[in-house]
């Protein structure tokens, strides 16, 4: 029998994670409308990219105009001169999205010579990250991922939860904002190892998970001003014994 019919196929089952792409350089092989649309994502989270095609889609030169030097447009075949070039800079994220699959095997390979992580939608058992799609409102983030199997599904089902959460989306967020100011307050008034102990406190108190799930934010924040008040009490009472 055949080799690559006796073959044995790992399913692969991504971890879904976030991930700091400041100032982060990203390779992206192919300048279709998906290359584009995966472009458009990172660069919205402060990523540098390098796309590298010999055709790209005309939204590629808008997105050089709005980001500057942060886009790197790149029009050439990602053949040898190319893979040499890229070969020299440290890629956080390689996604590998050209029509050529010759292209997105090299970028496949590029990626396990130099240990960055591959995206090649045509090859997802050869790819060690997948994209997922979210949708973003300041922090707060919601994102479904189907281990790049159906983004079309993806799209539904985020914009599903949306349309669902429609009314009190902006509750959420504000929260959050509320909790950041007071966690970047509480840094200023107490030393690193308390803040770092009451905001392990503040992710795992079960009266403020209770709360949310209610939907009762001002008791959220009213649990949180109490634990971010002890602790500063304890603090100030800690360098009064010194």
């Amino acid at each position: 029998m055949d080799a690559k019919h006796t073959a044995k196929h790992t399913e692969s089952f991504f971890f879904p994670i976030s991930i700091d792409l400041s100032s982060q350089s990203l390779l992206v092989v192919g300048g279709g409308r998906q290359a584009y649309l995966e472009s458009l994502k990172v660069l919205e989270y402060g990523a540098h990219i390098d796309v590298v095609a010999s055709h790209m889609v005309a939204e590629f030169s808008s997105l050089k105009e709005i980001h500057g030097a942060r886009v790197n447009l790149i029009r050439e075949k990602f053949g040898p001169d190319a893979i040499a070039r890229a070969k020299q800079k440290k890629y956080s994220l390689i996604y590998a999205l050209s029509y050529a699959d010759e292209e997105n095997q090299a970028a496949i390979e590029m990626g396990k010579e130099t240990s960055a992580l591959v995206y090649a939608c045509d090859h997802l058992n050869a790819s060690t990250f997948v994209p997922p799609t979210s949708i973003k409102r300041g922090h707060l983030k919601l994102s479904a991922s189907s281990d790049g199997l159906s983004p079309l599904l993806e799209e539904a089902l985020v914009q599903r939860i949306e349309a669902h959460l429609i009314s009190d989306i902006d509750k959420y967020v504000l929260f959050l904002s509320n909790l950041k100011e007071r966690m970047d307050a509480l840094k200023c008034s107490v030393e690193p190892s308390r803040a770092n102990k009451t905001a392990r406190e503040l992710a795992s108190t079960e009266e403020i998970l209770f709360a949310l799930k209610r939907l009762n934010f001002d008791e959220a924040l009213s649990v949180t001003d109490a634990i971010i008040a002890e602790a500063v009490a304890n603090s100030s009472v800690k360098e009064g014994q010194t």
